[in-house]
């Protein structure tokens, strides 16, 4: 949408349009020159588990089944009880767990040989987030914050490479991960979600982008590798190093969840093969 900044004035509006000619279909679709991901030779064999509890037992039976090559993400249980509690941007342990068992929970994971892998979400900003700063809000046209999940409101796109950086510098001297679920962050697509006057590319779909996709590179440097949901996986093919393919079609606004596998405390495992 072509809204105003919170000054009531609109960025000067071009139209462009990029034509694309090819007998070969995969040449058409749309892709974005960002560098190929230094991991995708690495995490080729890995199969991606994600869970909402801490399941020792899970990664130990995995493996006796002859999979020896898999990455154990955590779905934010090591950060919150419940997902109101305020899930982004979390480093600490939740109350109900201490460092030290933090600690050996990725050490089990480290000795079957699989990589550990954390949560993490900057996108949402959760006003008793310990990182809390109401000028990293991300404002509407009208100058008021702007929501995102339930009780979180949504982070300037470029106040989320430093946040993405202030949680990777706490988790990786507590329990380094060699993963993250960078989640939601490939959800983002080519449209404007901070309108406050003297940001910079405020109101401009190219500030999300920019700011979202330096997050996205930014956790690599502290989780080692990033996956994501992948709705917009063309826009940051390279800066993301795998994601869970969501695929939306036509005239159904939910994802269609495919080539990955969830482990689900809370709902049914969902498992397909790519």
């Amino acid at each position: 949408m072509y809204l105003a900044k919170t000054n009531g004035r609109r960025n000067d509006l071009r139209d462009r349009i990029v034509l694309t000619v090819s007998t070969e279909f995969a040449d058409v679709l749309p892709n974005h020159r960002n560098p190929s991901s230094p991991n995708r030779d690495a995490l080729a064999p890995y199969l991606f588990v994600m869970a909402s509890e801490l399941w020792p037992n899970l990664w130990t039976t995995l493996k006796q089944h002859g999979l020896d090559h898999v990455i154990a993400n955590d779905f934010a249980r090591i950060f919150v009880d419940r997902f109101p509690e305020g899930f982004a941007g979390r480093w600490r342990p939740h109350p109900s767990l201490s460092p030290e068992q933090v600690r050996a929970y990725r050490d089990h994971v480290r000795v079957l040989g699989y990589r550990f892998g954390a949560y993490l979400d900057v996108r949402e900003f959760f006003p008793l987030n310990e990182f809390w700063d109401p000028n990293k809000v991300a404002l509407t046209a009208d100058g008021d914050l702007r929501d995102a999940w339930y009780g979180n409101f949504h982070t300037k796109p470029n106040a989320m490479p430093g946040l993405v950086r202030a949680v990777g510098q706490h988790l990786q001297q507590e329990y380094p991960p060699e993963c993250v679920y960078l989640d939601v962050h490939t959800n983002l697509g080519p449209a404007a979600v901070d309108f406050e006057d003297g940001v910079e590319m405020a109101g401009m779909a190219r500030g999300t982008i920019v700011g979202n996709g330096d997050a996205i590179a930014e956790a690599r440097q502290w989780y080692g590798s990033t996956i994501s949901e992948g709705i917009y996986r063309w826009l940051y093919a390279g800066l993301c190093d795998l994601d869970y393919a969501q695929v939306r079609t036509q005239g159904n606004d939910l994802p269609c969840r495919c080539w990955w596998t969830s482990i689900c405390s809370r709902s049914t495992p969902t498992s397909t093969a790519r």
